[in-house]
């Protein structure tokens, strides 16, 4: 990465703001915003982005959200549950040792301090509904 850009972020009570700022010499420039914020009236996170080409050249991309999951046992034997609209096929294969569980549209993934998973998904299709997961603490089975 040669330039990250100009970073800022604001916070305000149930929100988080992002905004990118570059410019570079070979004409390619935008300011990108993403916004996190809460629902005041129901348990949603909402997020939003914005991007605006500041430059001469055209930019050609495809938006890309990562969910990065805290997937540690809670000390009370509670886990985290993700639930999804459809049936998630996740990339590569999850390591067994961690014991992560995947039933049907839900995984429970399971890491150790400082432990990274990673992995893509497919079985979801562009159908909006299908980005509607939930994200949930159960006791453990």
């Amino acid at each position: 990465m040669i330039d990250p850009g100009k970073w800022t972020v604001h916070t305000g009570p149930a929100s988080v703001a992002f905004q990118q700022t570059l410019k570079s010499p070979i004409g390619i420039a935008y300011v990108y915003k993403k916004t996190l914020k809460l629902d005041p009236r129901e348990p949603v996170l909402i997020i939003q982005h914005e991007l605006k080409n500041t430059g001469t050249e055209t930019i050609e991309t495809q938006v890309y959200n990562h969910g990065l999951l805290r997937a540690r046992q809670r000390s009370d034997g509670s886990e985290m549950v993700v639930r999804f609209p459809f049936a998630p096929e996740p990339e590569r294969a999850f390591d067994q040792r961690r014991k992560d569980r995947r039933q049907g549209a839900s995984l429970r993934p399971r890491a150790a301090d400082r432990e990274f998973v990673y992995t893509h998904f497919s079985g979801f299709s562009s159908a909006v509904s299908d980005f509607d997961f939930s994200v949930e603490t159960a006791r453990l089975a």
